[in-house]
């Protein structure tokens, strides 16, 4: 019996230490990271938002997917809805408000652009940090780029100008106070005209600097940072395939940015798949972000379309829609046939044109403005293509009705009679 209590007794000093040494583990705070990731979201509590949401959290899901162990940082203005912060901590992305020292009153949207771009250089916990915006998509690792500039380094797309979506930022209280006080100055005297340009205006002789080329020899305050890096994506659009005019082969280039003069050319556009090069890669990481079942309301549009096509099949094909010609089509009948010939001939032969691309065109028109533009392409297309279908068909038939059948030709479309 004595020696079984020495057992527990033994037993027990032994799970004693154990545990002390799992709790002594976990106590251990992991070591902070010299570098970081970032990025920018402004919440304007617009529909527009959601698009930029789903591409900043694709270019941070593109920078993880190279294997880096820096920390990946979104900075948000202070007013923004706690579902985009759940978002962007359930990818294991740090949310950064800031903004509670900017002068109280309204501020532009180009305001919070160009602030939440200055708020890089407050992250002095940071030695470096790397700022991708929403257009861009990293293939290959780029921390090297840690080791670049004293202050800033970034791409130039045009001569003079350097582009304001990709560049790496030394954080400095005394730059974050100068380029503070600077955005107040020119919003006060109306001269914000866009984040890009007031970036560009801190640094009027950025054009002069050279370019960094991995060594401590090379470092300035403001060094260019080669092309390979980050892409533009326009470069492919002459030959509409991926042949980098500015890096010797494929494997050289690290990121794509999709930047562009127009949001109407965005990757997360539902049309610019698949004749836009390289946007299959950009849908490719966004399916790590986010299930097509988050568009659920998309889905169930796309499902009833049939249903719709079937009830207006059924409405066209009553008795009552092919017996009574209306109002309009009886006036617009006794007004053709008191036409001359000449131009009764030429009014009936275009007035059937007329309509015919006039319906095209306005249910083309509000098909694309109804589906969200940000909706997966696998999605985006199938309702466009069958509410276009269908509504091109019955919108026809409706129309060539309103100009009669008698006096004018007319698209002969089949229905499903009940």
């Amino acid at each position: 019996m004595s020696r079984l209590a020495l057992l527990l007794v033994v037993l027990r000093c032994n799970l004693y230490s154990v545990v002390a040494k799992f709790q002594k583990k976990v106590d251990v705070e992991t070591p902070q990271s010299k570098y970081a990731y970032a990025t920018i979201f402004y919440d304007s509590h617009a529909s527009s938002d959601r698009q930029y949401f789903v591409g900043a959290r694709t270019a941070l899901k593109s920078v993880q997917q190279t294997n880096t162990n820096y920390d990946r940082i979104a900075l948000v203005a202070p007013d923004t809805s706690s579902s985009y912060i759940k978002d962007f901590e359930s990818d294991g992305i740090k949310v950064k408000t800031v903004g509670d020292d900017v002068p109280a009153g309204h501020h532009s949207k180009d305001f919070w652009l160009s602030y939440l771009r200055v708020a890089l250089w407050s992250l002095q916990e940071y030695d470096k940090v790397i700022f991708v915006d929403s257009s861009t998509l990293v293939y290959r690792s780029i921390d090297d780029l840690f080791g670049c500039g004293l202050d800033l380094c970034a791409i130039f797309y045009k001569m003079e100008e350097f582009h304001t979506g990709f560049f790496v930022v030394k954080p400095s209280s005394g730059m974050y106070e100068s380029h503070s006080r600077a955005l107040t100055r020119a919003e006060r005297k109306n001269e914000l005209t866009s984040a890009y340009q007031f970036m560009n205006d801190l640094y009027p002789t950025a054009c002069d600097s050279l370019f960094y080329r991995g060594t401590p020899e090379s470092v300035r305050n403001f060094n260019r940072i080669d092309l390979k890096y980050m892409l533009n994506h326009f470069y492919f659009w002459e030959t509409l395939s991926f042949t980098p005019l500015y890096a010797k082969s494929v494997e050289e280039v690290r990121g794509i940015s999709f930047v562009s003069g127009t949001s109407l050319i965005r990757p997360w556009n539902w049309w610019c798949y698949p004749y836009m090069d390289k946007v299959g890669d950009w849908i490719s990481v966004r399916n790590h972000v986010e299930s097509i079942w988050t568009y659920w309301g998309c889905l169930l549009a796309l499902a009833v379309c049939p249903m719709l096509h079937l009830a207006l099949s059924y409405l066209s094909a009553r008795e009552g829609c092919q017996r009574h010609p209306s109002l309009i089509y009886r006036g617009g009948k006794a007004f053709i046939e008191g036409m001359p010939s000449l131009l009764r001939d030429f009014f009936v032969g275009l007035v059937p044109l007329v309509v015919g691309w006039s319906v095209i065109l306005f249910v083309m028109l509000s098909v694309v403005l109804l589906i969200p533009v940000h909706v997966p392409s696998i999605l985006g297309w199938p309702l466009f293509l069958s509410y276009f279908v269908m509504l091109t068909l019955h919108f026809g038939r409706f129309s060539m009705m309103i100009f009669g059948n008698v006096s004018m030709p007319q698209f002969h479309f089949s229905y499903v009679h009940f």
